[in-house]
C-alpha cells in the first residue's frame, strides 16, 4: 500500500469546499432580493443583435416563469460501468490517506484500475479491522445514507474508485491498535490489505465504555455529481467581461457569455430571468436588478424556430448596472434565476 503523496490531489475537499461557496453566492443574492425591491423597471422592446453578434441590452421586466425541470444523470454516467468485469483484488493499486476533522478519523482508499483493462466496483464492501493479525472487537457498520452516486464506478488507471471510512475518535473502552484492514470487493473480487486506522484514541472518559463503529459507505469516484433534479441551464457556463473599474455614480456596461455544454443545446422558450448588480464590498443592500434575458434577440432558433443556445457556440448578452456613487472596492454579480447556481462576476473598482 503506498501513501498518497502528491500524484493524485485531494479534490473531493475542494469540490465539497467550491460547492458550499456557490451556494453561499446564490443564497446570498436571493436573500437581498426577499428584502429589498429592485429600482423600477422600464419595459422595451427586444433589438436585433448588434454587427458584433452582441446581444443588446434591454430593460425587460422580469417574466417570473418558473423553468421546466428535468432530471439531470449522475456524473460520471454509472452506466459506463455496466459492461466491465468486476475488479479483482490482486489486479488493482490501492492509495492510503488518512487524516481527522472535529473529532472523526478518517480512512481514504483509492482503488486505481489495471493499465489499459477498465474494471467496475459497485456497492459496499466487506470491513474487517485486525490488530497483531488478530480480529479487534471494534464494531464496523453500514452508512446507509451514503450511496449518492446510486451505480457502479468505471475504475481506470487514472480514475479510482474512493471509499471514505471513518471512525469516531471517542474510543473510551479498552484501547486498540488496528494496524491492518482486510476489505473484502463486491461481486468476488478478493480481498485487500490495506493499513488501518492505528492506535484508539478516547476524547471523552477514559474507561467509560465508549465503542464507535468503522463507518463503511458505497464505492464512489472521486469526483462525481449525483442524479438530481434541475433544470435544462444546469451545466451552462457564465463568463462575465472586464472591465475590472468604473467611475462611481455612473453606469457599467459590459456583457455576460454563456455557453451551453454538449448535447442539444439549451431552449430559450420559456425565457429565464436573471439578477445583476454591482455593490460595494460589504453593502449589497438595493444594488440588484431583475430582468428577463433578451432571448428574442439571440440569433439562433432550434427547429420549432424559439431561441436557444447552441451546444459549445458562446452567446454574449449586453449589461448595463448603475455604479454606487462612493468610490472602493466592489463586486460585480450577475445570476440567472434558476433553481441551478448559474453564477458569474468579479471585482470592480470604483473610483
Amino acid at each position: 500500500v503506498a501513501a498518497l503523496a502528491g500524484r493524485h490531489p485531494v479534490r473531493w475537499v475542494a469540490l465539497v469546499a467550491a460547492a458550499a461557496a456557490v451556494a453561499v453566492v446564490a443564497a446570498g443574492v436571493g436573500i437581498v432580493q426577499a428584502r429589498t425591491a429592485p429600482p423600477p423597471l422600464v419595459s422595451t422592446s427586444p433589438s436585433p443583435p448588434t454587427p458584433s453578434g452582441v446581444v443588446p441590452f434591454a430593460a425587460l421586466a422580469p417574466g417570473g416563469v418558473p423553468m421546466p425541470e428535468v432530471t439531470i444523470p449522475a456524473s460520471p454516467d454509472p452506466a459506463l460501468a455496466r459492461a466491465l468485469p468486476p475488479c479483482r483484488a490482486d489486479r488493482v493499486t490501492v492509495e492510503l490517506e488518512s487524516g481527522a476533522s472535529s473529532g472523526i478519523r478518517y480512512l481514504a482508499v483509492r482503488v486505481y484500475g489495471p493499465a489499459r483493462a477498465p474494471c467496475r466496483l459497485g456497492g459496499r464492501p466487506t470491513v474487517v479491522p485486525l490488530g497483531k493479525n488478530r480480529r479487534l472487537p471494534i464494531p464496523v457498520e453500514a452508512d446507509r445514507g451514503s450511496d449518492r452516486y446510486g451505480g457502479a464506478v468505471a475504475v481506470t488507471s487514472d480514475h479510482p474508485a474512493l471509499l471514505f471510512l471513518n471512525w469516531s475518535s471517542d474510543w473510551c473502552a479498552a484501547p486498540v491498535d488496528n494496524d491492518r484492514l482486510d476489505i473484502t470487493l463486491p461481486d468476488g473480487g478478493g480481498t485487500l490489505h490495506t493499513g488501518g486506522f492505528g492506535a484508539s484514541e478516547c476524547s471523552g472518559t477514559a474507561g467509560s465504555g465508549r465503542t464507535p463503529p468503522i463507518v463503511v459507505p458505497a464505492f464512489t469516484p472521486e469526483e462525481f455529481n449525483p442524479a438530481h433534479t434541475g433544470t435544462a441551464f444546469h451545466d451552462v457556463e457564465v463568463s462575465v467581461a472586464p472591465p475590472y473599474s468604473a467611475p462611481a455614480g455612473g453606469r457599467l456596461a459590459t456583457t455576460v457569455t454563456l455557453t451551453a455544454p454538449a448535447g442539444p443545446g439549451v431552449p430559450l422558450a420559456p425565457c429565464p430571468d436573471y439578477r445583476v448588480g454591482l455593490y460595494l464590498s460589504g453593502d449589497a443592500s438595493n444594488a440588484f436588478s431583475t430582468y428577463a434575458l433578451n432571448c428574442a434577440a439571440v440569433p439562433y432558433r432550434d427547429a420549432a424556430g424559439q431561441p436557444y443556445l447552441p451546444a459549445g457556440v458562446p452567446v454574449t448578452f449586453a449589461i448595463e448596472v448603475p455604479v454606487p456613487a462612493t468610490p472602493g472596492d466592489g463586486k460585480l454579480t450577475w445570476q440567472l434565476v434558476v433553481p441551478d447556481p448559474i453564477v458569474g462576476g468579479h471585482a470592480v473598482l470604483i473610483h
